[in-house]
């Protein structure tokens, strides 16, 4: 009798080309795998914290008199910020004239040379109750010790700080969180569920020298 030819789908021709496929699927996953772990890694690792002073900095602006005040850092190039503006103007329209707002942009090499206004200084500039000013050669990061865009300080109407950290649970990542509700409880003279938070942005430091310095009660 004669014999049938083995089929091309159990062909032994056919396997090296079926194993590469494979491999090639499994290197694929692999390699996805690890750049979703990266993402996640980066947007959940807090940036340097801040070196505080529990009293208003003696070199630093103004501060309000008759009601707390808090102070928000930005980079205006961070994109993770946005996020952090966001929950600034939810902050705001909660809080109403119970709390003052500073906004302190970093100057950065990109001022050099005129540029339309990034997306961070519009919505910053337009917060009901908030101002935005720029920190020329990052001296007023430097007397509160701010390293991280977003970093937030709130000071009582004495001077003295109550709340210092992130406004967002990661990076770029809006929505409810322990820090910014932390802010309008403190602001409604409720309970804080804490009073420091990890921050989650751009580092300052990149852009001018904010070593913090050290500062008294103003």
């Amino acid at each position: 009798m004669k014999q049938r030819e083995p089929s091309s789908a159990t062909s032994p021709r056919r396997q090296p080309a079926r194993w590469r496929s494979v491999a090639l699927v499994v290197v694929w996953l692999a390699a996805s795998a690890g750049g979703l772990l990266a993402l996640i890694d980066h947007s959940t690792a807090p940036g340097e914290p801040a070196v505080a002073s529990p009293n208003w900095p003696r070199d630093a602006f103004e501060r309000a008199l008759t009601r707390p005040t808090l102070v928000v850092f930005a980079h205006p190039l961070c994109p993770c910020t946005l996020a952090t503006i966001g929950e600034v103007e939810r902050i705001a329209t909660r809080c109403g004239d119970a709390l003052h707002i500073e906004i302190i942009g970093l100057e950065t090499r990109e001022d050099a040379a005129p540029r339309a206004p990034s997306a961070i200084e519009r919505r910053a500039s337009a917060i009901p109750g908030g101002r935005w000013q720029i920190d020329a050669g990052g001296l007023i990061a430097r007397s509160f010790g701010a390293r991280t865009s977003g970093q937030a300080f709130l000071y009582d109407a004495n001077g003295r700080l109550l709340f210092e950290g992130g406004l967002t649970s990661s990076r770029g990542h809006e929505g409810e969180n322990v820090g910014a509700s932390s802010v309008v409880a403190l602001v409604g003279r409720g309970a804080p569920n804490t009073a420091r938070t990890p921050v989650f942005g751009c580092s300052l430091v990149d852009g001018h020298r904010t070593e913090p310095a050290p500062g008294g009660a103003r």
